[in-house]
């Protein structure tokens, strides 16, 4: 695990691990509007997308800038562990997307680029709300984006998905989930703003696992 103090080593030793993310950061440095449309025009050009190399390196970065005021300290190929409750006391390993401590309390994310992949993850985030044991505070936040806006069906009610992240957040395994529908309406500033703010308050809300 590697840990970074400041926004520049974690530029130069994680996000440059990908060149294409690297040069886009330097581009649009800041999650916005105008660099999200940017991101989708990116990750798409070519036959195939760009994949989660770049996605995640990029997204890790915008969400390095939304907090870097808090001073955090930001981990990479963190874990989340726990001890399955079998004879053989199995423990599981699962990589967590960005980590990162501040407010004294540790914040993992998971970034996911549709809404219907995030059942693994939230599966995961069960599990470990339901086998590992703590006072320690712990934030969890699923970060999805994605080209359309499949939030609601066709018939204009949420999707199954939706469904799962707010029974997620209801049930505690996830503190927030962040959506972010890149080129649907193109997605307006007020809606950006929102889950910005969502973003921001659960990040200074402090929490007991």
């Amino acid at each position: 695990m590697k840990e970074f103090r400041n926004i520049d080593d974690f530029t130069t030793d994680y996000v440059a691990q990908n060149s294409d993310a690297c040069q886009f950061v330097e581009q649009y440095p800041r999650l916005g509007i105008k660099t999200l449309l940017a991101f989708s025009e990116n990750y798409y050009s070519g036959k195939k997308s760009k994949g989660a190399k770049f996605s995640e390196r990029v997204f890790s970065y915008w969400l390095y800038k939304e907090i870097e005021h808090l001073n955090p300290l930001v981990r990479t190929q963190d874990n989340l562990s726990f001890i399955l409750p079998l004879e053989e006391k199995p423990k599981i390993n699962k990589p967590v997307d960005f980590s990162f401590v501040c407010q004294q309390t540790k914040t993992i994310v998971e970034f996911k680029t549709n809404i219907d992949m995030v059942e693994k993850d939230l599966y995961k985030f069960y599990l470990y709300q339901k086998f590992y044991k703590s006072d320690e505070p712990l934030r969890k936040i699923l970060f999805v984006w994605e080209a359309r806006n499949n939030f609601y069906n066709s018939d204009r009610f949420e999707s199954q998905y939706a469904s799962l992240l707010k029974l997620a957040v209801q049930d505690g395994a996830i503190d927030a989930y962040i959506y972010l529908p890149i080129d649907d309406t193109p997605i307006n500033e007020d809606f950006l703003n929102a889950e910005l703010k969502k973003l921001n308050h659960t990040l200074l809300r402090v929490n007991k696992q």
